[in-house]
């Protein structure tokens, strides 16, 4: 079976590449052969490569950044996975597509579901949305699985953010007023390999799926398990979220209060679990530690 992803170097695709089960032809397309950006030369690079499923792992991540660059945002998020979408439908092969949690504003302290009414606080999220509502109008088999708060190793994302100021800072101000499930990119690379396994055995349930490790925590809970696991002394300082902003210029987007996912769906269809986060995390912290050695 030839798998095409796109993308290359990010969170999730590299543990797409890390985890690829044998009896698997992957095929990347990082920036040295796309521009996800030039989404005209989508169709061209499918119709080469010759698929029988597609993954896109590929997306604009700068949050605070959409806010000035929403037509950048917009390609990468929106306008390519149309293309993508619409050469799926024509070869009649499944689309795996990474949406986030920040498509929704969820005011309720309830986790959201998949027919939750979007309503996007920022651009990210927008762009994200608008590339949502292009896969499902193509109607091809796609599957969009929004996840939230990922993190990982590679790339950059909170994790990683943490460490690094824990390096030089004593105290570090994170929010404790917004809520998710933080979710390992290596269980999100696992979760895909089981879909394919069960297209694979001629089973697929196309629509949008949400999948986030377990449990929700805020983002300061978060901080202080990273600190913890990381065996580091640095203190974590609980903020509101409206501190924070008005302490960092760079914080310009809005984000929801309560990024909560009910993953029930996933689990009815696939038997897919929430991952216990902290496990994961551990398991992560006590490799790095080793690797530094």
């Amino acid at each position: 079976m030839k798998i095409l992803i796109f993308g290359e170097r990010g969170q999730i695709a590299t543990n797409l590449k890390n985890l690829c089960p044998k009896g698997l032809k992957i095929k990347f397309l990082g920036r040295k052969n796309l521009n996800i950006e030039e989404y005209q030369k989508i169709p061209q690079v499918i119709q080469q490569s010759a698929p029988d499923l597609i993954i896109n792992a590929a997306a604009y991540t700068d949050v605070d950044g959409a806010e000035k660059n929403y037509e950048l945002a917009q390609k990468v998020n929106a306008l390519a996975p149309k293309q993508i979408a619409i050469e799926s439908k024509r070869l009649n092969i499944p689309f795996i597509h990474f949406s986030t949690d920040y498509v929704l504003n969820n005011e309720s302290n309830h986790s959201s579901k998949e027919g939750a009414l979007p309503q996007p606080l920022n651009a990210y999220g927008r762009s994200k949305l608008e590339g949502e509502k292009n896969i499902v109008l193509v109607d091809g088999l796609y599957m969009i699985i929004r996840s939230s708060w990922v993190f990982s190793l590679e790339g950059t994302n909170f994790l990683k953010t943490i460490l690094s100021l824990a390096q030089n800072h004593k105290s570090i101000d994170v929010i404790d007023d917004q809520f998710g499930g933080p979710t390992p990119a290596s269980e999100i690379a696992k979760i895909c390999y089981k879909i394919i396994s069960n297209y694979q055995n001629q089973v697929f349930h196309k629509g949008i799926y949400h999948f986030s490790g377990f449990p929700d925590v805020s983002w300061a809970e978060f901080a202080s398990e990273i600190i913890a696991q990381a065996k580091l002394t640095t203190e974590i300082n609980p903020v509101s979220t409206t501190f924070f902003m008005n302490k960092n210029n760079s914080y310009e987007a809005v984000r929801p209060l309560n990024s909560r996912l009910d993953c029930s769906l996933i689990h009815d269809f696939y038997d897919i679990e929430r991952p216990c986060w902290k496990s994961i995390l551990q398991e992560m912290m006590q490799g790095n530690i080793q690797d530094s050695r």
